[in-house]
């Protein structure tokens, strides 16, 4: 409660405040093309945004896209074990986090399961300038997906001449990433990039499970982009790129005196390709792309009998100590996306500026989780095993309309419509308005309204997955996850309100936000003995809401120091029980230090959590449900002369240990980047 009322009250002395100094240095003054697809900065847009800078990348020492993401207000990460990261803004599921790269959408995994869980991960960083993040629902202008929020990773412009090359390694992971320009050659401009990674193996201790290393193994990333100038205000933008990994977790259980050592390898290949034309007058811009990408993944699990010789739990039997191997299960996975779109933004009078667009977009999966649910049905096999596989698709069509209204200097009012079609459902219509009031230069009242939309995926649809040998789980023909052809689309209504503002080298934020969903789609346990089956349904209302709220103080011109809480009630108001994988409370402590002089930076920060809701898998193949509470501290620190820079860190340094949230203790990074 402390907290909260000293949260409360930075923000109200900021308001109250009537001599106001000049504004320091923040992230507020950062450009965002998310919020409203045009150019405006944090400071205005009414939507809660965020902007991660390259800056703050090499600050934290980040390697990756999601280890980028650490300080992020209200955007959580939780690790999975097997399924990798989940990513949640505001309390929303993975799977209502729209992550886009330069505004685009990316194929893969499309069930609350795994969607957006490795997504993250699949992105080289050498290629990433910036990450911009949109904390609200943003279905006017993305449509379905965007519930939750957006991610927009927007990746190096091609021009100007420069060679980077960085290396890394750590507990978690060893990597080395190539990024170069060419420059400009007459009216045309390139750049590549490279990057080459391998994940550790890691212990992890799952309630009721076998042990399992995590995911692990190589992963290699190349893209490449081209800009074409035919004019001072039209140019082509052309992107490619490939990404392929080899991972492979590694299981143990122990039976009847034999130990038997399961693996489960995944390969996954991602292929994108994209071609837009932009062009611009006094008065206008306007822009028509189209793109495709393909993410194809194939998973088996093969069996070591290992012939006596009992493992340990700390122990992962390894393949030459096998007297036997064997398929044990496999599983087979294409995901397409193909869009074709167009907008124009234009003024309109003194006071508007108006941008309206389309898109045509079309997804199909084709895999063996559908089974016999899809069209062209068949048979595949592998290592003697067969498993049925078939194919599905929907298409979206959609248009849109927004304008941001000046009426005064202190006035922005964003109202939006969006009208989205889709082949399963038919019509669903979003509207949206925000309103940002600067009462003072230094600080903003901002009010949102807006409704949210998302059609159930293909997976939630049709799903029949038998996952008991793709898991670990002891035995086959024990585990099922289904789809549900009966799903509704989920909907919801959003209502949100902050006030932001900086006063000396004080700076502060508050915000309440209230996400009614209804029909929102999560899973079910429908049987359990003798065969475990889990299958998607609609909760028929959802509420949840929360506040943010964050404060700081620039100590010096080199010190800061920064306190975030987020509190989260997320409840199943059909059930009356609150909904699982949230905490009540989110936050963390950070103490910054930026050396202009001497090229030093470095941030000691504190994550912790209360009251997190983990859903823990028992011996007996039954869930319950447990909370966990936690304190995290980290440590990071980077040193740059000239061209050169390096960077450390200690991640966890108080070596916490939580097997069912994947927290595994004392985690430490160090890397190195050059440039010219």
């Amino acid at each position: 409660m402390k907290q909260w009322i000293g949260l409360c009250s930075v923000c109200w002395a900021l308001a109250a405040g009537t001599v106001w100094a000049a504004p320091q240095e923040t992230a507020l003054d950062e450009v965002t093309v998310t919020a409203t697809r045009t150019e405006n900065t944090v400071r205005e847009v009414p939507l809660s945004s965020e902007v991660i800078t390259r800056a703050d990348m090499d600050r934290l020492g980040a390697y990756s896209i999601r280890s980028a993401l650490r300080l992020a207000e209200n955007v959580n990460l939780t690790e999975g074990g097997m399924t990798g990261n989940q990513v949640m803004i505001r309390g929303m599921n993975s799977i209502h986090t729209l992550i886009l790269v330069d505004g685009q959408r990316i194929a893969g995994e499309d069930t609350s399961e795994t969607a957006n869980v490795y997504e993250l991960d699949r992105i080289s960083l050498a290629d990433v300038e910036r990450i911009e993040i949109l904390r609200s629902t943003a279905s006017a202008l993305y449509g379905s997906d965007a519930m939750g929020g957006v991610i927009n990773i927007i990746t190096k412009t091609p021009g100007r001449k420069i060679f980077e090359t960085a290396v890394h390694t750590g507990t978690a992971e060893t990597g080395t990433s190539f990024y170069f320009s060419p420059g400009r050659d007459g009216r045309f401009s390139s750049a590549f990039s490279a990057d080459f990674s391998q994940w550790r193996p890691y212990l992890w201790r799952n309630s009721g499970l076998s042990p399992s290393s995590g995911l692990h193994g190589p992963r290699q990333n190349f893209s490449f982009s081209g800009r074409y100038d035919l004019s001072d205000r039209r140019y082509v933008d052309i992107r490619a790129g490939y990404m392929q990994d080899r991972m492979r977790m590694d299981y143990q259980d122990d039976e009847t005196g034999y130990a038997r050592g399961k693996y489960q390898n995944i390969y996954s290949q991602r292929e994108t390709a994209g071609l837009s034309y932009h062009g611009g007058s006094a008065r206008s811009e306007w822009t028509f792309d189209t793109y495709w990408n393909r993410l194809n993944k194939k998973e088996t699990t093969m069996n070591h009998v290992v012939l006596g010789d009992v493992v340990s739990p700390d122990r992962i039997p390894k393949p030459e100590q096998t007297d036997d191997l064997r398929v044990f299960d496999f599983d087979r996975g294409q995901y397409d996306t193909f869009v074709t779109g167009a907008r124009d933004t234009w003024k309109a009078g003194g006071k508007h500026l108006v941008t309206a667009g389309g898109e045509y977009r079309h997804l199909a999966y084709d895999g063996t989780r559908l089974a016999e649910a899809g069209k062209h049905v068949h048979v595949i096999e592998n290592g003697g095993l067969t498993r049925t596989e078939s194919e599905t698709e929907m298409d979206f069509a959609a248009a849109y309309i927004q304008d941001e209204w000046r009426p005064s200097s202190r006035w922005l009012i964003v109202p939006a419509f969006r009208y989205d079609w889709s082949s399963r459902f038919g019509a669903a219509r979003t509207p949206r308005i925000g309103v940002t009031y600067e009462m003072r230069p230094d600080f903003r009242l901002k009010a949102n309204y807006g409704r949210g939309f998302r059609a159930p995926t293909l997976s939630e649809l049709y799903m029949n997955f038998d996952g008991s040998s793709m898991v670990g789980m002891p035995g086959a023909g024990m585990f099922y996850l289904l789809g549900n052809p009966s799903l509704k689309p989920e909907k919801s209504i959003n209502y949100e309100f902050s006030a932001e503002g900086e006063r000396g080298r004080f700076f502060g934020r508050a915000a309440y936000f209230d996400n009614h969903v209804k029909n929102l789609i999560n899973l079910q346990i429908i049987q359990v003995y003798p065969m475990y089956y889990e299958q998607y349904y609609n909760i028929g209302k959802a509420r949840i809401k929360g506040t943010e709220m964050s404060a700081g103080w620039h100590i010096s011109p080199e010190w800061t120091f920064k306190a975030v809480w987020d509190h989260l009630d997320a409840r199943d108001e059909t059930a009356r029980t609150r909904l699982p994988l949230r905490a009540r409370d989110y936050g963390s402590l950070q103490l910054r230090y930026d050396g202009k002089r001497n090229g030093i930076s470095a941030v000691l920060w504190d994550d912790f959590g209360r009251r997190f809701l983990s859903r823990v898998e028992t011996a007996s193949g039954t869930y319950r449900y447990k909370n966990y509470s936690y304190h995290l501290w980290n440590l990071s620190v980077s040193k740059a002369w000239g061209h050169l820079s390096v960077s450390a860190g200690l991640d966890n340094i108080g070596n916490r240990k939580i097997d069912d949230m994947v927290i595994t203790g004392k985690m430490w990074r160090i890397g190195s980047r050059w440039s010219f």
